[in-house]
């Protein structure tokens, strides 16, 4: 009655006839884009029914202003309509169904060796061999070493095989495990790690997801990351809890806790007017580029009470403005069905340098996405 599934071992074919009715999807941010294998074939079936469940709902986007995470649910072509449920990051630390954290950041850094690749979603493999090389990565971890008990385990993340094998050669009694190790090979380590016989297991990216190994105590972190979801996984491997187990350490030396900071400060809290959000504390992570995070709060959304669909034109008609390109020009009802539906563009047009005609229109749009009205 029941079929277990990894996403590419299912196919249309297979599954046509049997009647499927239900499908529930771990990890459902992985793989399930739009044109993904996943979306075509749940579309291709005609499910109903879904249901996914992910400790990140939101994908990473390149848009005109730059990078930005974006909400599943508030993507084009989405299998996700909405989120039903919410348990916190805090909340799962303070009712014990994590384990708790303690961050040590180390990092060295000048802020410019770090470079992101052409996608601009993540950092290039060579600006981050040079920031190995710079600032001493490998000595500094072996470092770390001697100052975590012997009896302890240590879950490394790192950029590449190469310097996966390398660090780890240069570790005695470690391991490594990467995605070119064949997989009894692989598998052979990982239980040895998690049997307690192997403290220290450095991986190159192959351990973000899924994996449970609750003994894990210490993370050394030089995996440096653009990404808050990576940024999550990755810490999500220490929080299982142990019987005896008071915390898990997060060694950070590539600067990851300077960007994301706590992941216990992260929460989702849908506002009335504006629909779901990621929040970091108080401030806005998603649907904003990055190079404007911290312009957007919780308090400025709820100053936006009503949704763009439901506002009623008072004391200024948006079909009055002049927007006078493309098929905006000349045309107040387009302008009209730009303001109601069109809530991306609307932030596009906050954040970017557009030259309104029509000021009261101005102020509206960038009150709603809280820029300051005085710096345009």
């Amino acid at each position: 009655d029941i079929i277990y599934a990894t996403p590419k071992s299912v196919t249309y074919e297979i599954l046509k006839n049997v009647g499927i009715k239900y499908v529930i999807i771990d990890e459902c941010d992985f793989s399930t884009q739009e044109n993904s294998h996943i979306s075509d074939l749940l579309k291709s079936l005609k499910i109903k029914s879904l249901l996914g469940l992910t400790a990140t709902p939101f994908y990473m986007h390149k848009g005109s202003e730059g990078t930005e995470v974006k909400i599943m649910t508030q993507v084009k072509g989405s299998l996700f309509k909405d989120i039903c449920f919410v348990n916190q990051i805090q909340e799962m630390v303070q009712n014990k169904y994590w384990s708790d954290l303690q961050y040590l950041d180390f990092t060295e850094d000048d802020g410019n060796t770090l470079q992101l690749n052409d996608s601009q979603l993540e950092y290039t493999e060579e600006s981050i061999d040079t920031f190995y090389e710079k600032f001493n990565i490998e000595p500094r971890v072996k470092e770390l070493l001697l100052r975590i008990p012997k009896n302890e385990s240590v879950l490394i993340f790192v950029s590449g095989i190469k310097n996966c094998e390398k660090l780890s050669e240069s570790i005695e009694g470690s391991a490594f495990v990467h995605s070119k190790m064949k997989n009894k090979d692989r598998k052979e380590v990982i239980d040895k790690f998690k049997s307690g016989k192997l403290k220290v297991l450095v991986n190159s990216q192959v351990l973000l997801t899924g994996f449970d190994a609750p003994i894990i105590t210490n993370i050394i972190d030089i995996l440096p990351t653009n990404s808050i979801r990576t940024q999550i996984q990755k810490t999500g491997r220490g929080i299982r809890i142990m019987e005896g187990k008071k915390f898990c350490r997060i060694l950070d030396l590539v600067g990851n806790f300077k960007r994301f900071g706590d992941v216990r400060d992260l929460n989702f809290e849908y506002i009335e007017g504006y629909g779901w959000g990621f929040f970091k504390k108080d401030i806005l992570l998603t649907d904003v580029p990055q190079n404007f995070i911290g312009q957007t709060t919780k308090s400025s959304l709820r100053k936006y009470k009503k949704p763009i669909k439901e506002y009623r034109f008072g004391e200024h008609n948006p079909g009055d403005a002049i927007i006078d390109f493309g098929q905006f020009k000349k045309n107040p009802k387009k302008v009209i069905e730009l303001y109601i539906k069109k809530r991306h563009y609307l932030k596009w047009l906050a954040f970017s340098d557009f030259q309104f005609k029509d000021k009261e229109l101005e102020r509206q749009i960038k009150t709603i996405w809280n820029v300051p009205y005085e710096q345009h």
